[in-house]
């Protein structure tokens, strides 16, 4: 204890604000709880299951029970110092205070409640660690790859075996029309070569995007915005696809017409992404194209070998058999879509049963049937097929329907988060959301505090009032705003420009007051009212202007906005805190005036 009191000492003597506001001791503090917030992130994962029980590992800290402890330690720690904080207050005895004393006051309140409530960096980071610890990122990959290679025999979604998702070889990928056997020219330009396959004609197309963006050009130059609006949807491609000929880009696909059914030809999808490239992809598509033109069984069942050894390694659920699942994927007859592997075990006993009777092979039966006894025309009949040597019985083949044993069910489960787990941990992205919120958070709860500590609480209690009045004030002249201002004005900016006025007048009133020494009392509201009201001037300027450009300029980017998105936060942020500071230099002179 002596110790302590010898520091504080030293800093009363010596740096009597960091004394004040037990800057120090806080920073400490933080220390041992982000310390404490890292172990416990570091502890919180042992195994696959816990790795992949979030979707994200930010989830693992607000989605789980961590945030609120963390929100419990950070209130009880911010108000046993504010408790200290408020025991010395220079600037409400009148104490001396050097100019710009006031604004390091305020930083440093900052400063400690962000240490403060910022343990999920901490906690982030052991839980990251920890992962890295557990699992290599190369061997996952190298799995990952292997899940993707195997995803074409899973068998999961049949709609991924459709062909409008071929993307081999080229021209693949493809747009394709449709029109009914009857009903030819509706969807498909008859001009230009397609094809009937079953009751369909169909027609095989790529868009012609430069095409359609020079048509939009000359619309709009001509027409103005309004009318590009227009030309959006005409030349859109979801229009264009059934109706708009002119922007297509017929392909012959002659050779694939069979491919129009489910079929693993089709295939092109991958099953996780973390990690993999358009080079893994385009190796993995030559790899299919390759396997599925030998149309070898056995090559298949040796394609197919390393999921056993996977679903293993990973905990996978399963209950498939080489045999039902080499029919399944159909290899004698182009791989044809038949049906698909669950995604999961199929415990309802009547759900079970109805789907059962989908998952059968046919099966060719032979029949021995006795001739002695038979009538002539049974006879004609059963002598057309083999006999038996001693010529009693004719062999009559039949084929039926032989149900698996077993519904095939593969429940991947949530190895899909698990990949995103360790490949997040190896692969760090800030979160910039999260920051800006706590920054927030912590500009508010200081300005807040200080706020108190220059007022009191009475100010702060009829400044919240006041802000009210005006928010009411603000919706009622909004919602009572005559169409014709709206109209003349535009709907979307009158909102904006009637806010940015009154924030303004807030603002420009209370530099008022402080220059010429209005009441006391309506000054501090209207300067704490300014204190909050700065930023969102600045963010519904921002906003007014971007809403400009990309209304009456149809811009969807351009330079501004292009910045804005970057560093938009940080430049409001400055601004406000810029703002602070040019309002404390006054502050000092009005607390000496008369109440």
């Amino acid at each position: 204890m002596s110790y302590i009191k010898k520091i504080n000492k030293y800093l009363l003597e010596n740096y009597p604000l960091i004394w004040n506001t037990r800057l120090v001791w806080m920073m400490l503090t933080a220390l041992v709880l982000h310390l404490a917030f890292f172990i416990a992130g570091f502890l919180f994962v042992n195994n696959q299951l816990e790795v992949s029980s979030e979707y994200r590992l930010d989830k693992f800290y607000f989605d789980t029970s961590v945030v609120f402890t963390g929100i419990l330690f950070s209130i009880i720690i911010l108000l046993v110092w504010v408790i200290y904080y408020l025991q010395n207050n220079a600037f409400k005895n009148l104490y001396h205070l050097k100019k710009g004393t006031l604004f390091k006051q305020f930083c440093c309140i900052v400063a400690i409640i962000f240490l403060n409530i910022t343990q999920f960096y901490s906690f982030n980071v052991g839980l990251k660690l920890k992962i890295r610890t557990m699992y290599d990122w190369s061997a996952i990959d190298t799995d990952i790859k292997e899940w993707n290679r195997l995803s074409i025999f899973l068998l999961e979604h049949s709609t991924d075996y459709n062909i409008d998702h071929k993307q081999y070889p080229n021209p693949f990928p493809l747009n394709h029309a449709k029109d009914e056997l009857y009903k030819l020219g509706i969807s498909v330009d008859t001009t230009k070569h397609y094809f009937t396959y079953g009751d369909y004609h169909y027609q095989f197309y790529k868009l012609d995007h430069d095409k359609m963006e020079k048509d939009n050009e000359n619309v709009n130059s001509y027409a103005g915005h309004h009318a590009m609006k227009e030309v959006d949807y005409v030349v859109g491609e979801e229009y264009d696809r059934k109706h708009n000929f002119k922007y297509r880009i017929v392909h012959d696909i002659s050779g694939f017409e069979h491919l129009i059914e489910q079929s693993l030809f089709n295939y092109s999808d991958k099953l996780y992404r973390y990690g993999q490239d358009s080079t893994d992809h385009k190796k993995r598509l030559a790899y299919y194209e390759e396997l599925l033109n030998k149309k070898d069984e056995k090559e298949i069942e040796k394609a197919i070998l390393p999921f056993f050894d996977l679903a293993k390694k990973y905990q996978v659920a399963h209950n498939l058999n080489m045999k039902d699942w080499l029919y399944l994927l159909n290899t004698e007859n182009n791989y044809h879509f038949r049906e698909n592997i669950r995604d999961r075990d199929l415990t309802n006993e009547y759900e079970y049963e109805k789907i059962r009777l989908d998952y059968y092979r046919n099966v060719t039966v032979t029949d021995t049937i006795l001739l002695k006894g038979r009538n002539e025309k049974e006879l004609l009949y059963l002598k057309r097929h083999p006999l038996t040597k001693d010529g009693q019985y004719a062999l009559v083949e039949r084929t039926e329907k032989e149900y698996f044993k077993e519904v095939p069910y593969c429940n991947l489960g949530r190895l899909d988060d698990f990949f995103s787990n360790v490949y997040e941990s190896y692969n760090q992205k800030f979160d910039e959301f999260t920051l800006y919120a706590y920054i927030v958070i912590s500009l508010v709860i200081g300005l807040l505090l200080f706020l108190f500590k220059v007022t009191d609480i009475r100010t702060l209690l009829l400044s919240f009032v006041a802000g009210s009045v005006l928010l009411i004030i603000l919706i009622l002249t909004i919602s009572n705003l005559p169409n014709s201002i709206k109209e003349l004005f535009g709907r979307k900016y009158v909102e904006m420009i009637i806010s940015l006025f009154i924030g303004v007048c807030v603002i420009v009133f209370s530099i008022i007051s402080l220059k010429k020494r209005w009441n006391k009392l309506i000054t501090a509201i209207l300067f704490s009212l300014s204190l909050f009201i700065i930023p969102l001037i600045f963010v519904a300027l921002f906003g007014l202007y971007t809403t400009y450009l990309r209304v009456e300029h149809n811009l969807r980017t351009n330079s501004f906005i292009e910045w804005f998105e970057v560093y938009g936060f940080v430049t409001v942020i400055s601004l406000w805190i810029l703002g602070i500071a040019l309002y404390l230099l006054p502050i000092r002179k009005w607390k000496g005036l008369p109440e």
